[in-house]
């Protein structure tokens, strides 16, 4: 099993990493990273560092926990229930994320998700959208999913966008 893969660098396909669904995994990259069928990532964290971006979009896919700092977008979908957590690193911050879960799986905010310049949140929930945490994007937040939204844990909770869209469709 792998524990960490790091150096990606000049990596333009990722075939599948399995960590046995008990370990880390962490992605370092200076370039893009774009995920091939039919590789699956399997891990209980993914951290996902460097400039990206990260297109880690396999339905397959099963990690409960994913993490990171990227320059460039994140997008990622999970075969269940996903939460924005802590990997190492605390919490997803990119120029734009896009989250989904599939098959009746909870995506969970339990670290605040944070985009840079320009960047949107678009997360599509097959279950419950639990906010934990806060969501800052600098461009529109968008909810889209057969799942509830339920906001959550102590204390307020706030999803904050620069002058743009909050929608929950």
């Amino acid at each position: 099993s792998i524990g960490t893969a790091n150096g990606l660098n000049g990596v333009a396909n990722l075939a599948g990493i399995s960590a046995n669904n008990s370990n880390d995994v962490t992605l370092t990259s200076a370039t893009a990273v774009t995920q091939t069928v039919p590789g699956v990532i399997a891990a209980a964290g993914l951290e996902i560092k460097g400039t990206g971006p990260f297109t880690l979009a396999n339905a397959s896919n099963d990690v409960v926990t994913l993490a990171g700092n990227v320059t460039n977008g994140v997008s990622y979908t999970d075969s269940g229930s996903v939460a924005v957590g802590t990997v190492n690193t605390v919490g997803l911050t990119a120029c734009g994320v896009d989250l989904t879960s599939l098959t009746g799986g909870t995506i969970t905010v339990s670290n605040n998700i944070v985009t840079t310049t320009g960047g949107q949140v678009s997360i599509t929930n097959a279950g419950a959208l639990n906010i934990n945490a806060n969501i800052a994007a600098d461009g529109a937040v968008t909810q889209n999913g057969a799942g509830s939204v339920i906001f959550g844990g102590t204390g307020t909770r706030s999803i904050v966008t620069t002058a743009d869209d909050v929608n929950f469709l």
